[in-house]
């Protein structure tokens, strides 16, 4: 486990199982921490705070900026490609 609590190199990825998919971890304004399923990421938007909108219509908005939370994604993509099914 990294210093900020994730499982990924830094990255902010948890490659964790939780029944629906692995996850990525982001930061509510109020410093909470919350893992979202990156698959429900509809889109990243700066408004200027960053809203993350899932596929449910759900509107969440994080301290991590709209790069950092598409390279969440991103990490979470490969790991999901290097270790399919693997957790």
């Amino acid at each position: 486990m990294t210093s900020d609590g994730a499982l990924g190199p830094g990255t902010g990825v948890a490659f964790e199982h939780a029944g629906q998919g692995e996850m990525i971890r982001l930061t509510r304004l109020d410093d909470r921490e919350m893992i979202v399923n990156a698959d429900l990421i509809k889109y990243v938007e700066r408004t200027p705070d960053t809203i993350v909108t899932l596929t449910t219509g759900d509107k969440i908005i994080v301290r991590e900026t709209p790069e950092e939370v598409v390279g969440r994604v991103i990490e979470y993509e490969r790991k999901l490609r290097i270790f399919p099914r693997a957790c």
